[in-house]
């Protein structure tokens, strides 16, 4: 009963401790993500690019530059540019 117990308490604190997804650490960026990849699909890039920008400024800002939030930000962004 005891190993039972300790099982429970162990899988509530791994479920309070997991992170959060990407899209709930910066809602705003992935607002504007979200666009970018919109436009992209329809084939508007210059416009893609720009919210993809704006995204990466935004993740960047509130996350800092080494966050694997900002290198995905980084490719979707190479994905219009070239």
């Amino acid at each position: 009963m005891r190993g039972l117990r300790l099982g429970l308490w162990l899988l509530l604190l791994m479920r309070l401790t997991t992170p959060a997804p990407a899209q709930d650490l910066v809602p705003e960026a992935a607002d504007v993500a979200r666009r970018g990849t919109a436009l992209e699909r329809s084939g508007q890039l210059a416009e893609a690019e720009d919210s993809y920008r704006q995204a990466l400024s935004i993740y960047e800002t509130n996350l800092g530059p080494d966050h694997a939030i900002v290198a995905a930000g980084l490719e979707a962004l190479g994905r219009v540019e070239f």
